[in-house]
């Protein structure tokens, strides 16, 4: 007597439902900017692009006091409200470690683990602060009418092969 699964939540809104701290175990991705998602979004528009870097440059601007906020105040739900916001804004542009941090963050939330989170703070703040220099040299590269890309501190190119060493 075989059951078909129930229809009750659409598949995508179940696996965020049970999204937990194991989702964002071990280190956090070396890979601060993806720009192939960032180019896949923006259908290679790259004037489009610097609209969304902008954007989202400030949203994250916006979020980092709400932030520090919701500690000093001890409140989980703002907490756990703008680390989803800038996850999800972070899975937009293909910012992966700041989506990585700012999922732990959340995921300790959803927990009512604020100490947990707290942990990840200095973590999630450094994070963005590099991929904001990325996120800049790529779109003054932009200007330039730069195709390559931009190498960062760290020499990590922002090119559209820096995350395929997943793929054979």
């Amino acid at each position: 007597s075989l059951h078909p699964p129930s229809p009750a939540l659409p598949t995508s809104l179940h696996l965020f439902s049970i999204m937990s701290l194991t989702d964002f175990e071990g280190p956090t991705p070396t890979d601060r900017f993806q720009r192939h998602v960032l180019e896949e979004y923006s259908g290679g528009d790259q004037e489009f692009e610097a609209e969304l870097i902008s954007d989202y440059k400030k949203s994250l601007n916006d979020h980092l006091p709400k932030l520090d906020e919701g500690f000093e105040k001890s409140d989980v739900s703002i907490v756990q409200h703008s680390s989803h916001d800038i996850k999800g804004a972070s899975s937009y542009i293909g910012a992966e470690a700041v989506r990585f941090v700012s999922g732990k963050m959340e995921a300790h939330c959803k927990t009512g683990d604020l100490k947990g989170a707290s942990k990840h703070l200095p973590e999630l703040k450094k994070e963005i602060e590099e991929l904001f220099k990325v996120l800049d040299a790529y779109t003054s590269g932009m200007e330039k009418g730069d195709d390559e890309g931009s190498e960062d501190e760290e020499g990590n190119t922002s090119d559209k092969n820096n995350n395929d060493k997943d793929q054979d």
